[in-house]
């Protein structure tokens, strides 16, 4: 698939490791290999299925949140360190990110 790892807990507290590619997106690549209910809207901003917690030591990798996602992520009324990983362009400055699936089911 790609040469970018990603290192993902799961709702049951499974670890995954899974590759992606430069411009992939998170969202999708979690969904084909770790959680197939994630971004049930399709990237749409509309549902929170695809809330992600990311390790705080790796937070300033992602990119900014951009003003759309952070009004979503206020409505959803989550922690710190959550993101939309519908949102989310796969970098080469993600590889070994770590992040845990943080559904709101």
């Amino acid at each position: 698939m790609g040469d970018i790892g990603i290192h993902v807990t799961d709702q049951q507290g499974q670890r995954h490791q899974v590759n992606a590619a430069p411009g992939d997106n998170l969202m999708e690549v979690l969904r084909d290999n770790v959680d197939v209910l994630m971004g049930i809207c399709g990237g749409m901003l509309s549902c929170g299925t695809c809330l992600i917690r990311c390790e705080e030591k790796h937070s300033g990798t992602l990119p900014a949140v951009s003003d759309d996602e952070a009004e979503m992520l206020d409505a959803l009324e989550v922690a710190q360190g959550c993101r939309l990983s519908c949102q989310i362009e796969i970098e080469p400055s993600l590889d070994g990110i770590e992040l845990t699936l943080a559904r709101e089911d």
